[in-house]
């Protein structure tokens, strides 16, 4: 019975079609790290990804073959040198979030470009987008967290480089430095 209780629990934070951590998990990893981070005095960034013309994706290949794509993308979030250290998370839909503790800005920024690449090196056909082929915008925000901070301060920096990344064409990554919850330094 306790096996049992083990297993349902650890379902519970993990996002059935992908196989990732589903965002309660991340929230609670997110808390974690903040904390760990303030006490550290280091920095924590996040990568904020969206799939490209995700649902003009599904309404011409169909749904199965849409999970099928987020299942692959997901495997490349968890795979190669990225560390079993970061937190990968599905955050909704086709958004998934990198946790990546103790990391500079520069150091996330080429996480993002090696993960971008391994996106686009899937080749997956995707003939509604102007690449030809499934890609990801990618936001990055990083923040020396304070104890007066939160963890709201990345995620909402990281969601604005995303839109930013969006906004300037796609398949592209830009990012944020926090500096402070109402001052930040686009790079």
């Amino acid at each position: 019975m306790k096996q049992v209780n083990q297993k349902l629990g650890e379902l519970a934070f993990i996002d059935p079609l992908t196989g990732v951590r589903n965002r309660r998990s991340f929230d609670e990893t997110m808390e974690s790290e903040w904390a760990i981070a303030c006490a550290m005095e280091v920095e924590l960034s996040l990568l904020y990804l969206d799939i490209d013309f995700f649902k003009r994706f599904n309404d011409t290949y169909g749904h199965q073959l849409g999970d099928e794509c987020l299942r692959s993308i997901a495997g490349e979030l968890v795979g190669g040198d990225r560390g079993s250290e970061n937190c990968v998370a599905r955050y909704g839909g086709e958004e998934f979030v990198v946790l990546l503790p103790a990391m500079s800005a520069e150091s996330a920024q080429a996480t993002a470009g090696r993960i971008a690449a391994a996106i686009s090196g899937l080749k997956i056909l995707h003939k509604e987008s102007p690449f030809g082929i499934v890609t990801a915008s990618c936001g990055i925000a990083t923040v020396r967290p304070t104890a007066g901070g939160s963890p709201r301060e990345l995620i909402r920096g990281a969601d604005d480089a995303l839109y930013a990344a969006k906004r300037k064409g796609r398949a592209r990554i830009e990012k944020i430095v926090v500096l402070s919850a109402y001052l930040t330094r686009v790079l």
